[in-house]
């Protein structure tokens, strides 16, 4: 590609190159043919006028035409002209009576307007010869026989014979043409030149210009598969995280002895994720939470950690089990454990939990900007959490979380669902928009009469099938769980 480049510019700069020599070439070969026809007319004058002064001066007195001929036919044997030319004479009715070694036979035989047309070379209109009745005229003979021409000045001695003196036109053109043919040979070869430069001149700065991309890409190539080595590097230390974060979430089978009735659609964004689920069992009461800390990946991920190492503390060691008091124990202990009181840190999660109590066949909840959804006798009903988080910013005196309690019976078994806002926030769909709480507590309702399997199902297809949709990714870590009871 780079050679034809090279080729196609220097091909384009010769053929540039020879169009121009070639309009100088005409342009000169044009303007010599107009100067040489020129020279050739005075030089005729000349010619003539000479003749006609000579002829004055041999028969100073004698006027008779048969009586000068022989001293013109002598001038026209003798006179050799540029261009092929030569001297001739005729009556004034066109008949021939001088011409170079004509014989004296067919003297007069001859009629000049029978061999050729004359044009005048002045710009007049053309004009026949025996008409013409200037002591002078210049013009073009164009012969009826043949393309060929004549230059022709004619001059008329007193005695009535017309002097005739010729130059041939198509010489005048060949020399001019030959001298344009000059220019525009010598025209290629210097276009050519230019072209062989240009050629070299560019291969020149084309291979200082690849070297100079080669080693700019030898640099690319090199930072980037350091980046890919390092991308590497990170990407097994966050799968190696991911190993880590799964280890503190509850066991699958521990949930399930306890929970038989219950499903999970869990999708990190970033390999590890910013929301967790929690299961402990203690003083025969269940205690189940989601929570969504701030940020995705492995900040997130490291909250999870902290959230987690925390709630253990307060459930298993403080033996808090009411859902509003771990919530508001939870919320000191962040904000103390990442000294937020006296640094900018503003870093928490939000929290949806609950506590099951199967003996006083009541489920309690305390939310931190996470509801709760659950549908009984069909029956959708969510609660409103707490506008307040966990951790962060605290402008307010005391930060205090309430609970609500909802009565369950094997009667009338109750379906519980909570979630972060990653579902309802996704963008998708045929219009880009979220998928909103609405349209979430629609896909519930619709669904819960079904086996935990065939709604986890059903939810994880609702969402990947709304990013499609809208050719979105996701946008933030998605956690819903349901639970019958």
């Amino acid at each position: 590609m780079k050679i034809r480049f090279s080729v196609l510019l220097s091909a384009s700069i010769t053929l540039f190159a020879i169009i121009i020599f070639g309009i100088l070439a005409l342009v000169f070969e044009q303007n010599l043919y107009n100067i040489l026809v020129e020279q050739a007319v005075k030089d005729n004058q000349v010619i003539g006028e000479s003749i006609l002064s000579l002829l004055n001066q041999v028969h100073e007195k004698e006027d008779k035409i048969e009586k000068i001929i022989p001293s013109v036919q002598s001038s026209c044997n003798i006179l050799k002209l540029p261009n092929g030319g030569y001297v001739c004479a005729t009556t004034s009715d066109g008949k021939l009576v001088a011409y170079p070694n004509l014989e004296k036979k067919n003297i007069g035989k001859l009629n000049l307007n029978t061999v050729y047309t004359l044009s005048s070379l002045d710009g007049k209109n053309d004009a026949q010869f025996t008409s013409n009745q200037d002591d002078m005229f210049k013009g073009l003979a164009k012969y009826k026989k043949n393309d060929d021409a004549d230059i022709i000045v004619k001059f008329k001695h007193k005695s009535g014979l017309q002097i005739l003196v010729h130059q041939n036109n198509g010489q005048i053109m060949m020399k001019a043409s030959d001298q344009g043919k000059k220019i525009l040979f010598f025209g290629i070869i210097a276009s050519l030149i230019i072209g062989i430069i240009t050629y070299f001149l560019v291969n020149i700065q084309t291979q200082k210009y690849e070297k100079t991309i080669d080693k700019q890409n030898e640099k690319i190539i090199e930072a980037h598969n350091n980046i890919q080595e390092e991308h590497k590097k990170t990407i097994a230390s966050i799968t190696y995280a991911q190993r880590i974060q799964q280890s503190i979430f509850p066991l699958q089978e521990e949930i399930n002895s306890f929970l038989p009735n219950s499903f999970f659609v869990f999708k990190p964004r970033d390999i590890v994720s910013g929301d967790f689920y929690y299961f402990q069992e203690k003083n025969d009461k269940i205690i189940f939470a989601v929570a969504d800390c701030t940020g995705h990946g492995v900040p997130g991920a490291l909250m999870t950690m902290l959230g987690n190492e925390i709630l253990n503390e307060i459930i298993l060691n403080k033996d808090i089990t009411a859902p509003d008091k771990i919530l508001n124990e939870l919320h000191l202990s962040i904000r103390k454990t990442l000294k937020q009181e006296e640094s900018d840190n503003k870093d928490g999660m939000d929290m949806a939990i609950i506590v099951i109590d199967k003996i006083k066949q009541e489920v309690t909840y305390a939310g931190a900007k996470n509801p709760l959804i659950y549908i009984q006798n069909n029956q959708l009903t969510i609660l409103k959490a707490n506008k307040m988080a966990i951790g962060g910013e605290q402008q307010e005196d005391e930060r205090i979380f309430k609970a609500e309690t909802i009565e369950i019976s094997h009667s009338f078994p109750t379906t519980f669902y909570l979630f972060s806002d990653g579902f309802q926030d996704q963008f998708g769909g045929e219009n880009n928009k979220k998928f909103g709480i609405a349209q979430l507590k629609n896909l519930l309702l619709e669904n819960h009469h079904l086996s935990m399997s065939d709604q986890q199902n059903i939810i994880k297809t609702t969402i990947e099938s709304w990013m499609s949709a809208g050719n979105e990714k996701q946008i933030d870590d998605i956690l819903l769980v349901g639970i019958k009871i």
